[in-house]
């Protein structure tokens, strides 16, 4: 037992390392309640980041019959630590990957952020209603270069055998990306019961479709260039496109909604299994 307390304090001062997360543990006590709502107003943040910082309290934290938030027996040893040794609790870099984790992999940061931008996605959640105009942008273009390839969007899926006029080439566009949205939304709120943060998701939405988009470009040039693309090159360009929209898809969830990454990937995996099984009876039944 001895060797365990010292153990069980290093995991709560690295919980507690964030001060929005110390904040929380003050604004409950050890005796007090506060809602989601007050949480929020309290520190003014998004809902997604909110839900991040309370999976983050993990036990320390639980709902009572109200859904209001009280400290558990953990969270109230965590408080009277807090209160304890207040001055051992400060932000510390390296609890999220240090200085040195930070320069030495920042030759790698600009990739990595060109097909994980959770920089981007992150200012997203923060303020959606900045970033509306980017997705409009993204979806009038990825409107266009649908038109111009001649594909037509089932959600994740291009189908290339269709035929039908620009205007609903650019309908079907813009329906996938609001139908995505929408799947995307329900699964996270019924599923993991995350409400709220709509916006940023339509918005962050609207980011996972631009490896579509690049793909559709590619499709557009490789149609112009020679006339048989039946060959194994685009099936799999496809494939790696996708699960790179996938990936950004993912991220959007998690921040938009407060997901963890991998539940955020189980909402946009299982998104994607029903886009293949109506996108297969679309193709058996056409």
């Amino acid at each position: 037992m001895k060797e365990e307390k010292p153990k069980e304090e290093s995991s709560v001062y690295k919980v507690l390392s964030n001060p929005h997360r110390r904040r929380i543990i003050e604004m409950i006590g050890p005796e007090g309640k506060t809602s989601f709502t007050e949480l929020r107003k309290d520190l003014g943040m998004s809902v997604g980041a909110l839900y991040h910082h309370i999976d983050a309290l993990g036990d320390l934290i639980t709902q009572d019959y109200q859904r209001k938030y009280v400290l558990t027996r953990q969270g109230k040893q965590a408080y009277k630590l807090m209160i304890e040794t207040s001055d051992q609790f400060s932000f510390s870099p390296s609890a999220y990957g240090g200085k040195h984790s930070a320069s030495t992999s920042k030759p790698f940061a600009g990739i990595a952020e060109i097909f994980f931008p959770k920089k981007l996605l992150l200012s997203v959640s923060d303020k959606p209603v900045l970033y509306i105009p980017l997705a409009a942008i993204i979806v009038a273009f990825g409107a266009w270069v649908a038109i111009q390839a001649n594909l037509r969007f089932f959600l994740v899926f291009p189908d290339s055998q269709a035929t039908m006029s620009p205007f609903l080439g650019a309908v079907f566009f813009i329906v996938s990306w609001l139908v995505l949205f929408g799947l995307c939304d329900l699964l996270s709120t019924f599923v993991f019961g995350r409400k709220g943060g709509d916006l940023s998701l339509l918005v962050g939405s609207s980011v996972a479709f631009l490896p579509l988009i690049l793909f559709s470009g590619l499709w557009y040039l490789l149609r112009t260039i020679r006339s048989d693309t039946s060959g194994m090159v685009v099936p799999v360009l496809l494939v790696l496109f996708q699960l790179w929209t996938i990936v950004v898809l993912s991220c959007a969830i998690s921040l938009s909604k407060g997901l963890r990454i991998e539940r955020s990937a189980l909402v946009s995996f299982i998104v994607t299994y029903i886009n293949i099984v109506f996108f297969l009876f679309g193709q058996i039944y056409r």
